[in-house]
């Protein structure tokens, strides 16, 4: 985690007044809701995406984004920066390099090993 999200994570739990020391004996949600209670994991995925929405952030097809869509952006992003696979599927929590590339990176891996430049036909 960004040194700079765990600050504004430790800022928010001091608001509302729980601990702000990592403790792995420590119960409460790392980021709890209003009842002080753990978020469903789809109320957050689409809380995420109506907020990226309101701020007029869509793909360049103008489809809604979606944490989905970020994972695969991600992957890509690393990918395209020189991160290795299998550190890739370690960040996001796969067991093995199959998923990411096969869902994440298909299309820029097959993009890389095309060699349709390497036979020049002449009409």
């Amino acid at each position: 985690m960004k040194p700079y999200v765990l600050s504004e994570l430790r800022e928010y739990r001091k608001r509302i007044g729980l601990r702000t020391d990592i403790d792995a004996d420590d119960e409460t949600p790392f980021y709890p809701n209003k009842f002080g209670k753990h978020y469903n994991r789809s109320y957050l995925s689409t809380m995420l995406s109506d907020h990226m929405l309101a701020a007029g952030l869509v793909t360049i097809d103008n489809k809604r984004i979606t944490p989905h869509y970020v994972r695969h952006f991600f992957a890509q992003s690393a990918w395209h920066a020189g991160a290795s696979l299998d550190d890739i599927a370690e960040t996001l929590g796969h067991s093995s390099t199959k998923t990411p590339k096969e869902n994440y990176l298909r299309t820029q891996l097959k993009k890389e090993r095309d060699v349709s430049h390497f036979v020049d036909i002449n009409i």
